[in-house]
């Protein structure tokens, strides 16, 4: 909900599978932020990327879909702020 409320966002996800969307999100979120930094991490952002390149997405939606993971990064820190 927070992503379809952003302006720049939101004519990206209007066709989207939001909660298709939303799942892969959060798996791909959750093992970035707790996997180590290995082999697998490396393979798995890799993978991220290929699949953008393979399917020729265009680079302006790979750039937004990053800058979305990094605005819900900066929500959950500003509701789960660390004392």
């Amino acid at each position: 909900k927070y992503l379809l409320n952003n302006p720049y966002l939101s004519v990206y996800l209007a066709k989207a599978d939001i909660n298709r969307l939303s799942r892969n999100l959060q798996d791909f979120i959750a093992f970035v932020l707790s996997a180590p930094i290995d082999e697998k991490y490396f393979k798995r952002v890799h993978y991220v990327g290929f699949v953008h390149y393979a399917i020729k997405l265009d680079p302006a939606k790979v750039h937004y879909g990053f800058w979305a993971i990094g605005e819900i990064l900066k929500k959950i820190c500003e509701i789960n702020q660390v004392a």
